[in-house]
């Protein structure tokens, strides 16, 4: 067919290859590439950085507290260094009328990427734990504990991502395939501005093939250099929030509040605590609402020698533990 005057000169006006690339330009501006890349620039003009793992949102406050530290009766701790990446620590208890006497033997092997640590104990029980860094942020962990009843044994495997601004943790506790019954602990941490984050957790336990319950909970984290303030909530009605001060190198505070609102429970629960750092010697102290009250001294006497004393007195309930520790390092 031949053209016409004016097809001819619609075709001057607008060429065929101009059109083409306009189109090809129109459309590399939705190249998912692009996107993901103006999407991390701008992340990283926000200065994100990585909130730590879920599990450990509380660790601040918990390390001022000395209730996870405290000694009841005796204690007697010999470390010796075998080489930059090994150890070996010999752990005596002469116990109480509450706690009975017992003897630990430790084990750890450590280098940049692997960390491994077995603990046994005067009843054959034995606990394993190994840790790999892969690079790029992946770390698998593995844990076993078992004992002379074999059938009562605990393993867990556990992943671990830690990214420029989240964290991801994915643990099964005593997985059976064949059965579908274990334990799934699922959790992930995002940083949200440079100073707060927010995250969730979901707990799937499955005892039975024909049981199955599971439990969600929410957190949200705001931290600078000298303070933490966390708040977490649990779907069964538990609410545990947490603050953290650190007034200067050698002074930090830190307060606890638990309140559990469940059907059939009101209670609640308020813990203040407070950690000195001195010359030769670490003092952690705490108090609650409960009467209780407990404080922890640890004394280095010498470079390879420390005296741990430790007190907790439960004034409501009319108990106290009293503890004598030496620790020898070289």
């Amino acid at each position: 067919m031949a053209s016409t005057p004016f097809s001819e000169s619609l075709a001057k006006e607008i060429p065929l290859a101009d059109v083409s690339q306009q189109e090809k330009g129109s459309l590399s501006n939705y190249n998912p590439l692009r996107l993901l890349d103006s999407l991390h620039s701008f992340k990283a003009g926000l200065g994100l950085a990585n909130p730590g793992t879920y599990e450990e949102v509380h660790r601040d406050t918990k390390n001022v507290f000395p209730a996870n530290l405290l000694i009841d009766g005796g204690q007697f701790e010999f470390i010796k260094m075998l080489s930059p990446n090994f150890q070996i620590s010999n752990a005596f208890s002469l116990g109480s009328a509450q706690t009975p006497s017992s003897y630990n033997f430790i084990g750890v092997a450590a280098d940049e990427d692997s960390f491994f640590q077995a603990t046994t104990d005067s009843e054959f029980n034995l606990n394993g734990r190994l840790h790999h860094t892969f690079g790029r942020g992946l770390t698998a962990k593995g844990v076993l504990q078992t004992g002379l009843n074999v059938a009562q044994s605990v393993y867990t495997l556990e992943g671990d991502y830690a990214g420029p601004d989240n964290a991801i943790n994915i643990k099964t506790v005593n997985p059976s395939p064949s059965t579908g019954t274990g334990i799934l602990v699922a959790s992930y941490l995002q940083s949200i501005t440079k100073n707060f984050a927010l995250g969730s957790e979901v707990v799937v336990q499955r005892p039975s093939p024909e049981m199955e319950d599971s439990v969600m909970s929410y957190v949200a984290k705001y931290a600078t250099p000298q303070s933490t303030f966390v708040a977490q909530v649990h779907d069964q009605g538990v609410l545990e929030t947490s603050y953290f001060h650190k007034v200067s190198d050698t002074a930090e505070f830190a307060a606890n509040l638990q309140i559990v609102a469940a059907p059939g429970k009101r209670d609640a629960i308020c813990t203040l605590g407070a950690k000195f750092e001195f010359k030769q010697a670490t003092m952690r102290t705490q108090i609650d609402t409960t009467g209780r009250v407990a404080t922890l001294l640890e004394e280095r006497i010498a470079p390879p020698l420390a005296l741990l004393l430790s007190a907790d007195l439960d004034h409501f309930k009319g108990q106290s533990r009293f503890g004598l520790g030496v620790r020898f390092s070289i």
